[in-house]
């Protein structure tokens, strides 16, 4: 069919196919320089429940805590940081037994009393006393438990392995077994699994997403 006239064919074409509407916007090839541009659809944003975000803070909190537990007990951690588990019960009931320690290295100027500090006996053991009495003369501490604080004890600052500034409960004797050999593999395949879950949970959700559109 032969048109006579750009104004023929749009009224054919018209005929034939209809004025398709995007927009309040009518379709037409040869007006489309002159015709507004489409306005930008949003991006529809995932929903999450409150169980979908408590379950992602969980499995996050968890796989930090396990990395931290491999990079603490396993590869020395940044600026000297030292994780320690509580093993004896001096330090209760601040520190009980299990106890994790977050032991980070302090200048002795900076230490001051009522600080915790993590000290090495002459048995090469590690302990964690409370500081008492300070002699900045002869860079000396004086420490006790404060279970047992009828004891005290002079320390020289060359001992002081560093100052405890972080603690969590309960969690220091798992955290120093899965850093074993054994534990090591546990560890990875915990992080896996929650991975794994967590992608899935993610994957599913994002598909019914797109399947209710």
């Amino acid at each position: 069919m032969e048109f006579r006239s750009l104004e023929e064919f749009d009224r054919e074409f018209f005929a034939r196919y209809g004025a398709s509407q995007r927009h309040g916007v009518p379709y037409d090839p040869f007006l489309r320089e002159a015709a507004p541009p489409l306005p930008a659809q949003p991006e529809e944003a995932r929903e999450s429940g409150p169980l979908q975000i408590m379950y992602t803070v969980v499995s996050y909190a968890i796989i930090a805590l396990l990395a931290m537990a491999i990079l603490g007990f396993v590869a020395p951690l940044p600026f000297g940081v030292k994780l320690l588990n509580v093993q004896s019960g001096s330090m209760q009931p601040e520190y009980n037994i299990n106890t994790l320690l977050w032991v980070v290295p302090t200048k002795f100027e900076k230490i001051k009393v009522g600080n915790d500090v993590t000290y090495r006996l002459e048995s090469g053991q590690l302990t964690t006393h409370r500081v008492i009495e300070i002699d900045r003369e002869n860079r000396r501490l004086t420490t006790q438990g404060i279970h047992n604080s009828e004891f005290a004890e002079i320390i020289g600052y060359e001992q002081v392995r560093g100052v405890v500034r972080f603690h969590v409960h309960a969690i220091g004797g798992a955290m120093e077994k899965l850093s074993g050999e054994q534990g090591i593999y546990i560890t990875i395949m915990i992080i896996l699994a929650i991975l794994l879950v967590w992608g899935a949970s993610y994957f599913l959700s994002k598909k019914a997403g797109q399947s209710g559109k």
